[in-house]
């Protein structure tokens, strides 16, 4: 798709939400990620040491977290996907033609999901690769017995979430802390699971999907349906762990990844 340069909208959104985790570089390719429920851009940065040096590393940075704790979190994921693909054309706007892709882990994949079906809206070139983590597919219906961790007392709601591993269990010792970091929290789970899913056009990008054997949130035959989201090649890997197994399968998984958006590499 020809850039004819972002709007002045584009340009403002690339700068509140956007946050390189590599240093620019001539790069073949790209990589956009969206935060897990409670993660920020920042904590994707482990992920720039096993990547290769041609794919650079970029996250998103919805509000309530960082440097935008001051802004209240958002709990509708689709108010967020306009901004993030304006700034993803934005942030793309001077490679024209560069290889990208999108990766989301929990939360994130819905995020990465509905950015892909928003770039397909608006007639932009498609990711070379769709990467999913940690979730289900989307058009699945929840769990039989599924209690929505949001509507919990913050107790039972901290009950839940910390076994999952995506905070330290020693939050909970520090109180000034948790009040910073619970209504975020809370606002990304409610989110999660107030979202819907609307049947739309297929994506006619590749997917890879990856899920943890243990994942009881999100188990792996709950993988295989996102399948149906593309006409494109669906790959389903698993490893073993439980919802965040990525850090410990980090190296493999995102080999494949850098494979899937540099093909002649």
């Amino acid at each position: 798709m020809p850039r004819t340069g972002p709007t002045a909208d584009a340009a403002a959104a690339h700068s509140a939400c956007i946050r390189r985790l590599t240093p620019e570089r001539d790069e073949r390719a790209r990589l956009y990620c969206f935060p897990f429920a409670g993660g920020a851009a920042a904590s994707y940065r482990p992920l720039a040491k096993v990547l290769p040096e041609h794919v650079g590393l970029v996250a998103f940075q919805p509000p309530g977290r960082q440097d935008r704790l001051g802004e209240p979190p958002v709990t509708d994921l689709r108010s967020l996907v306009p901004d993030f693909a304006a700034a993803l054309l934005a942030d793309l706007d001077d490679r024209n033609g560069l290889a990208y892709g999108l990766f989301g882990h929990s939360m994130g994949t819905i995020l990465a999901y509905e950015v892909a079906l928003e770039l397909r809206r608006l007639g932009a070139e498609p990711p070379r690769l769709l990467t999913v983590s940690g979730r289900r597919a989307p058009h699945l219906p929840p769990e039989p017995g599924f209690q929505p961790y949001h509507l919990m007392s913050d107790d039972e709601f901290l009950a839940r979430v910390i076994p999952l591993g995506g905070i330290p269990p020693e939050l909970a010792d520090y109180p000034d802390l948790l009040e910073l970091v619970l209504p975020t929290l809370k606002a990304d789970f409610a989110a999660v699971e107030t979202y819907e899913w609307r049947p739309v056009v297929e994506l006619d990008c590749p997917i890879a999907v990856f899920g943890g054997l243990d994942d009881h949130d999100s188990p792996p035959s709950s993988l295989d349906p996102w399948a149906g989201l593309s006409t494109a090649r669906t790959r389903v890997r698993t490893y073993p762990g439980g919802h965040f197994f990525l850090w410990d399968h980090a190296q493999d998984m995102f080999a494949h990844v850098a494979a899937g958006l540099s093909p002649a590499v």
